[in-house]
Formats: structure tokens, C-alpha cells, sequence
């Protein structure tokens, strides 16, 4: 991924979200932990199931590669917003 759409997710990794939902996120931040974790269980279940598929081979190999290449920003902001916290470095703050 380009360095500056990571920057851009970084800043705001609940960007994608249509403001309804993240108005509602921001009012029951559990509820909002949950969705975060619906979404990152989906895409990665989608995710083995287009790996399983293109490991057969195939004819399916292309539908596979296009699906994961479509899924991919799913599963980028879904590891960016589930990934442990970096740990703070010395002489930083």
C-alpha cells in the first residue's frame, strides 16, 4: 500500500465508515470494539475462503486474485484497527 494512504488511515482508521455508523460507534465504545471485530472476523474468513480457492488452482485462481484485491482495503483497516499498540520508544512524548 502507497505511503500515503497508510498515513491517511492512520490519521483516521474509521474513515471508510458512512457517518451514521460513526455516530453510533462514538456513543458505546464496547459496542463499537465489537463491530471492529465483526468486521475484521468477516473479512478474514473471506479471505481463507479466496486462499482456499486459489490454492486448487484453476480456473478460480483469477476469481480469487480479483476478490482478495478487492477485500484488501477491508483487511488492511481491520488489522490497522485491531493490531497491538506500539510500544513507546525512549526520549519520545
Amino acid at each position: 500500500m502507497e505511503r500515503g494512504r497508510r498515513a491517511r488511515v492512520a490519521a483516521n482508521p474509521w474513515r471508510p465508515l458512512h457517518p451514521f455508523a460513526w455516530q453510533r460507534l462514538l456513543e458505546d465504545p464496547k459496542e463499537a470494539l465489537a463491530a471492529v471485530r465483526a468486521h475484521a472476523w468477516h473479512y478474514l474468513a473471506v479471505g481463507k475462503a479466496l486462499n482456499d480457492m486459489h490454492e486448487k488452482g484453476g480456473e478460480k485462481v483469477a476469481i480469487a486474485v480479483q476478490g482478495f484485491a478487492a477485500i484488501w482495503p477491508h483487511l488492511d483497516a481491520a488489522w490497522y484497527r485491531l493490531r497491538p499498540p506500539e510500544p513507546e520508544q525512549e526520549g519520545e512524548g
